[in-house]
């Protein structure tokens, strides 16, 4: 396992490799970026310090799961780990300690690939080789219902509501075969946002501004359709988005 070094826009390996016993198929940082969380075919569960790449635990996980493992994730708040195998289950595991918290979870018929936290912490979702996305309570392993979205190698993107919650709403989902038109050109290209909170186009023309309390919520990289954590935000890019020359209409001062 090997960090990077993102923060020119570049992409510079550092010097820092942690050595695993067998290959590693996931990685992921804590919320606070303090640890490091890795996944081996050896079916254990490593935690690192990212400062030095030492380990902060023994491994973990084999006691749980009987085949490589292909996914792990921290949870929100960094006290949680949740992890997805090759044995079709979901395990949960106390991240400071390593004990076993919750699973193993079994409803999945074939290899779990993805594993990640809802934003409160207080589901699972997983996806699998069975072609099913799951969700579950991380308090007593249940099986809940939720929108949930899901990326396949069939080429397609879903948006999925299971039942018992009602019907599905449509105006929800974005169709992945049907194109896209952006009602401006001036965002077709994307859009990127600065530090400064300016949106600019792939032209690098000023396209609006941010407000500080809510630039976590667009991307960080360039793209026309995003959902950030906590939720969705409606910008009205129509006849109120006042573009290069119109900057002037933006205030209009009381006669």
């Amino acid at each position: 396992m090997r960090m990077w070094d993102v923060g020119d826009d570049t992409l510079t390996a550092s010097d820092l490799v942690a050595t695993h016993d067998s290959p590693v198929y996931s990685a992921s940082f804590s919320s606070d970026g303090k640890r490091i969380v890795s996944g081996c075919a050896d079916r254990r569960i490593r935690v690192w310090d990212p400062q030095t790449l030492s380990l902060l635990l023994d491994p973990f996980g084999s006691q749980a799961h009987t085949d490589m493992i292909l996914s792990v994730t921290f949870s929100p708040n960094g006290a949680l780990i949740a992890s997805g195998s090759l044995d079709c289950t979901i395990c949960v595991f106390d991240s400071h300690t390593g004990h076993l918290v919750l699973g193993p979870l079994s409803a999945h018929r074939d290899s779990v690939r993805s594993v990640v936290f809802s934003p409160d912490g207080t589901h699972v979702v997983s996806g699998s080789d069975d072609r099913t996305v799951r969700v579950w309570s991380v308090k007593d392993g249940a099986a809940v219902c939720a929108y949930i979205v899901s990326g396949s190698a069939d080429s397609t993107i879903r948006v999925w509501k299971a039942p018992g919650l009602g019907s599905f709403d449509p105006s929800r989902a974005i169709s992945s075969s049907s194109s896209h038109v952006e009602p401006h050109s001036a965002i077709a290209g994307g859009l990127k946002i600065s530090d400064d909170g300016w949106a600019r186009d792939d032209k690098s023309q000023l396209v609006f501004w941010v407000p500080a309390d809510m630039v976590s919520l667009f991307s960080g990289f360039p793209a026309a359709l995003g959902i950030g954590i906590p939720g969705t935000l409606r910008i009205d890019y129509g006849e109120h988005l006042f573009i290069g020359d119109e900057w002037d209409r933006c205030f209009v001062g009381a006669e």
